[in-house]
């Protein structure tokens, strides 16, 4: 939809300049048949005849030269339209290098993180997530609730271990984030297991593929950006654990993490 927009805009705009182009340069050969002086004549003669073939050229240009370069560079790069549409930027089987997470944790606004513990990736990026000084940040911790027994043994399938091991795998997850980013952190425990991980980091979604064994294997990971419709089902995802159907539970702890009525951010 937001493609058609964008096309019928773009078709709006040349054939307007087309339009004014043409006008202006037929006034000029106009304008040139009542003057008297050659030199002038054949100047503003000369500048007419620019305007209209400036005006033809652009509207070709603009309308079917660059659209169709553009898809002969999208074949090349064997890249279809369609992920284009969705808004993908990178595809990596790291997910570390995904993106620079270091840059992008020290200038994001607004985070979202829904995991089951994210204890790599906590442990990874520490310094980056403590020593961070940006006041405006406010993150939204989401993780599956650990009281709720049919999510436990869930996660026991998925994760190995026994529900005791997972369950305060979770409760820890939840402390360790809160001593890293303090009151910028608010904890979310939903009722229902990720089926995938996502990290938004403002107009940027990670979305990262989970493996359904027991073993630790590379797993896919897709950077998309707002505006695309990845993006947006990302989000959707987001809202349907925060306050779709599903029960969310926000419990405050020893550790000040304070229940939160905020909505997801768009």
């Amino acid at each position: 939809m937001q493609d058609e927009i964008y096309t019928e805009n773009t078709t709006l705009r040349a054939w307007l300049a087309f339009t004014v182009a043409i006008l202006v340069g037929g006034l000029l050969i106009v304008l040139s048949l009542f003057l008297a002086n050659p030199i002038w004549q054949g100047i503003v003669r000369e500048f007419g005849s620019l305007f209209l073939v400036a005006g033809s050229g652009g509207v070709v240009w603009e309308l079917v030269v660059k659209r169709a370069f553009a898809r002969e560079i999208l074949a090349l790069a064997r890249l279809p339209a369609s992920a284009i549409s969705a808004g993908i930027r990178d595809l990596n089987q790291n997910f570390y290098e995904i993106i620079s997470w270091e840059s992008r944790l020290k200038t994001a606004t607004e985070i979202d993180i829904f995991a089951v513990r994210a204890n790599t990736w906590r442990s990874r990026y520490h310094d980056s997530l403590k020593n961070n000084t940006n006041s405006k940040q406010c993150v939204r911790l989401v993780l599956p609730d650990p009281e709720i027994p049919g999510i436990i043994s869930q996660l026991v399938i998925r994760l190995g271990g026994d529900e005791n091991s997972v369950r305060n795998d979770i409760l820890t997850a939840a402390a360790e984030f809160k001593e890293l980013l303090g009151d910028r952190l608010t904890v979310y425990y939903a009722s229902s297991v990720p089926l995938v991980g996502l990290m938004r980091l403002d107009d940027l979604m990670v979305v990262t593929f989970l493996s359904h064994g027991s073993s630790r294997v590379k797993v896919p990971s897709i950077v998309c950006e707002r505006g695309g419709w990845m993006f947006d089902f990302a989000m959707s995802e987001l809202r349907v654990v925060l306050e779709g159907d599903k029960r969310i539970t926000v419990r405050g702890d020893s550790d000040g993490v304070q229940p939160s009525t905020d909505r997801p951010r768009e």
